[in-house]
Formats: structure tokens, sequence, C-alpha cells
């Protein structure tokens, strides 16, 4: 079993932002820079996670979410604009950040720059559709649109687990499905979301620098949570697994600020 220091962590988290602080420059290989920014975007999600186990303070647990999204969706448009490169969405943890934050402003910024389709033989597409329809949803407040059901129809011909598919039905009030349908699906992907972590936890190949905040925090489940949250649902049980209550407040949009902008913005 590996050994999560979680305060370690956070400290090392904390010096290697305050290192980063004045910005980054820009790498002449794009894979060079989107290594450096998948490490700054980790560095914000320990912090998030150290917020609340640590230091106790929740707002500061959006307020980095909000800064870790911040710099993925400068990184997004630096890479298509800069770089011409597509990123891919196989890493979205920064995507589900925003979600749970729900930054109207943050969630139209990154919807703009976010590619439109999935890179052909490279990307997994279920899990490019997936990461748009958490999106979409938090803009539109799980309200059905032409463009959500376009994702859904190709989520649903891409996924092999239909558990999330039928938990993004629910939210839309689709196949006269309801919110107590909600819950056993969401108590199967947590499942599913333990186990992975467990044998993670166990591997000696696993990134503690990538892994640790996922150790603690399941961003998707919280994006899942907020989600059911805007639909005005009150939730059936308190501080689950992985999603604690203090992950579940809301902070109103005018608590964030556009500071520890650290990764360039190049259209």
């Amino acid at each position: 079993m590996l050994d999560f220091n979680l305060k370690g962590m956070q400290t090392s988290a904390e010096f290697q932002l305050q290192q980063l602080a004045s910005g980054i420059v820009l790498a002449s290989d794009w894979r060079d820079f989107r290594d450096e920014v998948r490490e700054i975007c980790d560095y914000f999600l320990i912090l998030s996670v150290g917020s609340i186990y640590i230091n106790v303070k929740p707002a500061m647990f959006f307020a980095n979410l909000y800064r870790c999204a911040n710099n993925w969706l400068r990184f997004i448009s630096t890479s298509q604009g800069y770089y011409n490169k597509k990123p891919l969405l196989t890493y979205n943890a920064p995507l589900m950040a925003a979600v749970i934050v729900g930054n109207n402003t943050q969630l139209f910024d990154i919807a703009k720059v976010l590619p439109q389709s999935p890179t052909p033989k490279i990307e997994y597409a279920d899990n490019f559709h997936l990461s748009w329809l958490f999106l979409l949803l938090a803009q539109n407040k799980c309200v059905l649109t032409a463009e959500i059901e376009t994702h859904l129809k190709a989520y649903e011909s891409a996924c092999e687990d239909a558990t999330k598919l039928e938990m993004f039905k629910v939210l839309l009030g689709l196949d006269e499905l309801s919110m107590n349908d909600f819950w056993p699906l969401f108590e199967t992907a947590l499942y599913e979301y333990d186990e992975a972590i467990e044998v993670k936890s166990s591997s000696a190949a696993t990134c503690i620098t990538q892994f640790i905040a996922h150790r603690y925090v399941w961003l998707e489940g919280l994006a899942f949570l907020h989600l059911a949250l805007a639909k005005e649902v009150p939730l059936p049980f308190n501080n689950t697994k992985y999603c604690p209550d203090e992950a579940l407040e809301k902070i109103p949009d005018d608590f964030y600020s556009e500071d520890w902008l650290i990764v360039p913005l190049k259209h």
C-alpha cells in the first residue's frame, strides 16, 4: 500500500505553485507544455482536497478548483491557437472541477474552446462525449437541448457501461426515469470508483502527485451531485465516501477572482 501523506503533498504543491507564480515559459514541444500544465492542475487539485481535509476551509476547496479549471482552460486555448494541437479530453479532472464550481462565466468560456469532436483512433469517444455532457448539463441546469441530445446519443453508442448514461437520462428526465432511479445508479458508480481507487492505491506504478487528490475526493461523483442539487433535489445521504458534505456547498459567483493564472494564454 502506498503512503499518502496529504499534508506533505499539500506543502509541496504550495511550494511548486509559488515557484511558478509568475507564469511558465511556453515549451518548444507541445507535449512538454501539456505535461507541465497537467502538473499545475494536479497541484491545484491537491490544494483543493487539503483545503477540506487539512485546513477545514471549504471555500478554498472551490477556489482551488476554479484555479485548476482556469489554467486548464488557458491550456486548451493555447494548445489550439499557438501550437495548432487539439488536446484530448482523456484528462478531464479540471472540467469536473469547473462543473463542481458551477461558475457560469467559466463554464461558458470552456464551452467556447473545447474541441467539438473526438480525435479519431486516438481518443475514447465515450469519455469525450461524457465530458461534454457534464459541461452542457451544468450550463443548462439539466434541461435537454439539441446539443445535449446529440452528445447523449453519441455517448450511448460509444459507452460500454450504461450506469452513467442512465444517470444523465435521469437528470434530464428522459425515459420516464425519476430521481428515485438516480441514487442506486450513483451507488453503483461509487462502488466501481472505490474498487478502482483501491487497486491504484496498491500499485507501485501509481504516480502520487497525479493520484492523491482522487484518493480522497471523487470529482466525477461530486459533479453528478452538484447537477442533482441544481435541480433542487435533496440528497438522501450525508458525507458519502469521497464526497464530503463540505464539497457540496454553493459558493456565489462573485467569490472567485482571476488569480493564479500560471498558464500562458496564446490565441
